[in-house]
């Protein structure tokens, strides 16, 4: 799992890879891009490591299909979940953590796009969020084989739940959408609301937003992995 420093680390390591094989400089606006990321995922690498809430017994023994616990063992896990700050806490950190990615990713772009002295924007690009500065990365400045790598797979996964945390209060409809969460070791659980009989509902921990942050790096590498590009002009 990430360590308190890991994103700082990989970061550092990965412009002062520019730097030296000539693709930036200590004065570019992308240098200073990438050095400004490193500060900005310090808190909240702080916040994931710091911070801890008491965790159910089964889920700490990496349980994440609640189809083994007995009727009444889930039934303490939902009364628990509804009760506690955990889950809720580790979505809205989740939710920090993707924000972040994004806003990172479209400072990489503007930081391109002043270097080069480019006309074209990310925001110039279709689509939204991610898979907009993705696009400008990989059109503009050329930087290939984002959208063909196993990272780009896993983002689309992390997209959905952080849609239904976002605009859905972590409710997912779609069974094939379940099924997806759950390769990532997101827990859904059936919850009860005055208008339905039953809803699935995301369940966020620790776990999951170390999870995140392994990826964001894994992400990251696939994304600056640019020492040869040549940018479109």
């Amino acid at each position: 799992m990430a360590g308190t420093s890991s994103m700082m680390e990989l970061l550092n390591d990965l412009i002062q890879k520019y730097v030296y094989s000539g693709v930036t400089t200590v004065e570019s606006n992308l240098f200073k891009a990438i050095s400004d990321i490193t500060f900005q995922y310090a808190p909240l690498e702080t916040t994931l490591n710091d911070y801890r809430f008491k965790t159910p017994d089964e889920f700490k023994k990496g349980k994440a299909n609640l189809s083994i616990l007995s009727k009444q063992e889930l039934e303490l896990f939902v009364d628990y979940v509804g009760s506690n700050a955990y889950p809720k806490f580790y979505g809205a950190l989740l939710i920090l953590l993707y924000n972040q990615l994004e806003y990172s990713l479209n400072n990489i772009c503007m930081a391109w796009q002043l270097d080069k002295n480019l006309n074209v924007s990310y925001k110039d690009m279709q689509g939204q969020g991610i898979e907009r500065a993705v696009t400008y990365l990989n059109k503009i400045i050329g930087i290939n084989n984002i959208k063909n790598c196993a990272e780009w797979s896993e983002y689309k996964i992390w997209n959905k739940v952080r849609n239904s945390l976002v605009h859905n209060n972590g409710i997912v409809k779609n069974k094939k959408d379940i099924d997806l969460v759950l390769d990532i070791n997101v827990i859904v659980f059936k919850t009860r609301n005055l208008l339905t009989s039953e809803e699935d509902s995301l369940f966020i921990s620790e776990l999951n937003c170390k999870d995140f942050l392994m990826f964001s790096e894994k992400f990251f590498i696939q994304c600056l992995d640019g020492f040869h590009v040549k940018p479109t002009k």
